[in-house]
Parts: structure tokens; sequence; C-alpha cells
């Protein structure tokens, strides 16, 4: 199939289009507002043969901000509709979710008529794989890539998984395979650790474990995969380990030193800041307190919680909470004592659970027996 016309109708279905002299792609109207962007519309591909519905886009061109504003003004074309005819601006497509290029995959089975379809409507996962160089693709720099085109969780899934769907067959199965090499600090040898994403039928596709004893540099290992990540620029020494769409490290330790964010302004591949590419998540909540801190406040409001709802709330007959800390603590911490500072007045009556676990220290000061 030819890269086929493409028409606008203000309207939500594809009314007074002929297909009679070829293809057409007709967008139709659609009124969401898109964050005042206007640009979503329905795609519609006109052939002789009958009509097709290809499902919902959303389309930027240039700056402009309400695209569907810059189509309602385009002259009449001669299937019927309007003319797409947007001058000298550069203009992207993404579909609005994973279905659209699914459904493309049903509706268009030849790889030649998706690539058609795709073409005409300047579809940015297309143009990545086929002509990364496009200069349409400088828009994903702008407000209104992130904006409108990637709003939501459907966008950006559509935007990362695309591309396996429309080009399966010519993505090589080792694509995210990469060395990585990084010095561990008082380590005299490098480490080097080829990480494997291709397939693997014996295992699970989508999961890969780091196995190996205390202190040989696992958790290192995906901080200098983070910090290569965020480096600035990426450079034939230290080249970007892989083309992440996006990196998230968890991490349940408040004494690990991930990154919390991106230095402002380090790019991450085309259009994007790292910042936007990376996120953290644990106990670190900002720069001016460390892991440390946090994870003590977070320890002592919640033994405090404990102590609190034992003394107030619990019933005659449901076990204390502090008898089940006791118990947890005492088979994870295997110190011969573990004890937590409490002030209370001296002249203060404890329940009896609790004053079975309390201790005097050799100068006065009162703990609670928590394992041991």
């Amino acid at each position: 199939m030819p890269i086929p016309e493409v028409v606008y109708v203000p309207s939500r279905y594809p009314k007074g289009v002929s297909a009679a002299a070829g293809p057409v792609l007709v967008l139709t109207k659609d009124n969401w507002d898109d964050r005042s962007f206007k640009s979503s519309f329905g795609v519609y591909l006109l052939t002789p043969g009958g009509q097709k519905e290809l499902g919902g886009i959303r389309l930027i061109a240039g700056k402009e901000q309400t695209t569907s504003d810059v189509l309602d003004g385009a002259p009449p074309a001669t299937p019927g509709g309007r003319r797409i005819d947007l001058g000298n601006r550069p203009f992207l497509s993404l579909g609005t979710s994973l279905e659209y290029y699914k459904r493309l995959n049903e509706l268009l089975p030849i790889q030649e008529d998706r690539d058609a379809v795709l073409a005409a409507l300047h579809d940015v996962v297309y143009l990545e794989h086929r002509t990364p160089h496009s200069p349409d693709l400088s828009l994903r720099s702008g407000n209104a890539f992130r904006t409108s085109l990637l709003r939501g969780t459907e966008e950006l899934s559509a935007y990362g998984q695309a591309r396996q769907i429309l080009f399966s067959s010519e993505l090589a199965p080792d694509r995210f395979n990469f060395t990585l090499t990084y010095r561990v600090p008082q380590f005299a040898a490098d480490h080097a650790i080829q990480f494997r994403f291709d397939p693997d039928p014996s295992g699970p596709p989508n999961v890969s474990v780091l196995i190996g004893p205390n202190g040989t540099g696992k958790t290192r290992s995906l901080y200098a995969i983070v910090e290569r990540y965020l480096a600035e620029p990426p450079s034939a020494a230290a080249p970007a380990p892989a083309n992440f769409a996006r990196l998230v490290a968890v991490s349940f330790s408040p004494f690990e030193r991930f990154p919390l964010k991106a230095a402002p302004g380090v790019a991450a591949g085309p259009g994007f800041t790292a910042d936007a590419r990376y996120t953290y998540c644990g106990f670190r909540a900002g720069r001016d307190a460390s892991g440390e801190e946090v994870a003590w406040r977070h320890t002592s409001e919640a033994l405090a919680k404990i102590l609190r709802d034992d003394v107030q709330q619990v019933p005659s007959h449901r076990r204390p909470k502090f008898a089940s800390l006791v118990r947890v603590l005492g088979e994870a911490l295997r110190a011969e004592k573990v004890g937590v500072l409490v002030e209370l007045k001296r002249d203060a009556a404890l329940p009896p659970f609790l004053a079975a676990h309390t201790i005097v220290d050799a100068d006065g000061t009162l703990y609670f027996d928590v394992g041991g």
C-alpha cells in the first residue's frame, strides 16, 4: 500500500471522504481537552475495499498548543475533509494505548501497509525505529510531547512497548545485554559483570537476580548502573550501559547511597532529562536528612505507637503488640541483649506486660528488653 493521504474531518466520524483514488487516512475530531493541547483524534483507514477504524492517537504540530484549531483552519481536500497541511511544522503522533498498535497489527498484517500508515502519521515509535534522525523527533524535547502525548500510564506503555509489537521480527534478542565494568572502593581490580536479558526459556522472562556473599559488590554494581546512567555526557570511555526507557531504584535500606534524583539538566537520551527517566523509591526522603536519620525517626515513631496502642487500647483478650515485637526482634537479631531506651517518669505505672520487660541499667537508665 502506498503512503495514504491524510485528511481531517471536524466530526466524530469520517463523513464525506472518498477513497476512490487510493487509500486515505481520516483524522476525526475528539473534544477531549488534553490539558489544553487538544491533540486527540480518532483514526480511520479508508480504501476502495472498505473502512477500518484503527483507534485513537494524539498528534502535536510544531509549537502549537491546540492541534485541532490548526486543522480546523485547513483548506478543503480533494477526497473530502480538510487537507493536513502543516507547512514546515514538524509533527508527531502516538497511539493513546498499546491496543492501538495491537489493532494495527491485526487489521494490517503486512508490514509495508503498517509502515505506510505510521509514516503518514509521523508516528514517534515508527520514526525512532526507521528514521531516528528525522527532524520531527525534535518535538520530543518540548512540553507538548511530555504533557500531552505521554500524559498517562497507557500512553507511556504504548511509547515504551509498541516497538516490540510493530517490529518484533527486526529486534535482536540480545539488544539489552551489556557488560558493566567498575571499581569497588578498596578493591585492587575492576569488577566486570555481564548483564544478559535475552529470553531464557528455562526461567522467568522478566526477572534477573544478583546473588553473592556480602561485600562482593552486588549493591555497588546496581549503584554503578544508576551512576553511569546519570553521567553527563556518555562517552567512549564511559558509555551508557543501555538505553533504558526508565530506571527505578528501590532500596529498603537507609544506608545505601542511590541518588535521590539526577543533577539538573542532565541529558539521558533524545528529548529527556535523566531526572524524567530516573526514580528513587526508599527511606531517604530528602537531601537534608540522611537515610539513617529517617530510619531512626520512623523506628522511634513506630515503637512509640506500639506502646501507646498497647497502653490505651489493648483488650484483655488480645495479645499486646509489644509481645509480637519482642518475638520478631528476638528471631531477627542475634545480639546478646537488645533494649529500647525510654523516657518515663520514675513513678509511672506500667502495665504488667510492659513491666515484665523493664530493666534498669547500672546508671539507673530505664530500658525495655526486646530480645536476647
